[in-house]
């Protein structure tokens, strides 16, 4: 028995670039109707079921099923989504003909070997447990030294990352301490911040941290080199001191107003 498969593929761009023009009612109805004729088969035809099917008037529904669905026996179908349906179940059949190949057993494969193989096979299992491999060392990239970053300069990049976009966590803080020392050592441009934070500024995005970090790592400077590699070389943030307050001048002392 052929498993229902509990799910299809929902293309992003096409369902809005097909639902651009709709109203929010007709989305919802076009959205529930999918997901019944992929759970049932075929949408109703009765309005007072395809009214409780989508929960919106059927006006609205109406205008779905004549722009995006054909009458078929029994009611309505969106012929896309029974073709992704074929497909779904052509790779099912495809993988379950491609699993009932009958593969030798390793008990088989080793009586055929011939007895010079086996005396091969033995004494290199032999050899490996006597003499179990080293571990391969995994290389390390060296760290930067605190003393190639410019502070100063470093400094001034993070101040205007913060300027722009305020750090919520110390998470934040540490992000905009590494592309600030990045920048400073030349192998990513400034340019390569003030685009990212640009990027911010224009989509006002709900997470602004996470929306920068991915504008970092589209941005071309980040395409010709390993970003996280880059990012896990830099040293800790210096403490810098912060400088004393101005002495305090004397004050004039206040003019003694005589009275006449």
């Amino acid at each position: 028995m052929t498993r229902k498969p509990p799910a299809f593929q929902f293309y992003a761009d096409d369902f809005l670039a097909g639902t651009m023009a709709m109203e929010p009612e007709q989305v919802c109805a076009y959205i529930r109707l999918l997901c019944f004729q992929w759970s049932k088969g075929v949408v109703p035809s009765e309005p007072a079921k395809l009214e409780r099917v989508t929960g919106v008037a059927m006006e609205h529904v109406q205008v779905v099923l004549d722009e995006h669905f054909q009458q078929v026996p029994g009611g309505w179908q969106n012929e896309r989504l029974e073709d992704v349906r074929a497909v779904q179940r052509a790779r099912a059949e495809a993988g379950r003909q491609g699993g009932q190949k009958q593969t030798p057993s390793k008990q088989e494969a080793n009586a055929k070997q011939t007895p010079s193989k086996q005396e091969a096979n033995g004494q290199a299992n032999g050899q490996a447990k006597s003499n179990p491999p080293s571990p391969t060392p995994t290389p390390s990239m060296v760290d930067i030294d605190i003393d190639q970053i410019r502070i100063d300069e470093a400094l001034r990049l993070e101040k205007t990352i913060f300027q722009r976009l305020p750090p919520r966590t110390a998470s934040d803080r540490l992000l905009a301490w590494r592309c600030a020392v990045l920048v400073t050592l030349d192998w990513y441009s400034e340019n390569w911040l003030h685009d990212s934070l640009a990027g911010v500024d224009v989509m006002k995005p709900k997470r602004p941290w996470a929306y920068f970090t991915t504008c970092l790592k589209k941005h071309r400077d980040a395409q010709r080199r390993d970003l996280e590699a880059d990012c896990a070389r830099v040293p800790r943030r210096p403490r810098v001191a912060k400088r004393p307050p101005p002495p305090e001048l004397p004050r004039p002392p206040r003019p003694v107003l005589k009275r006449a």
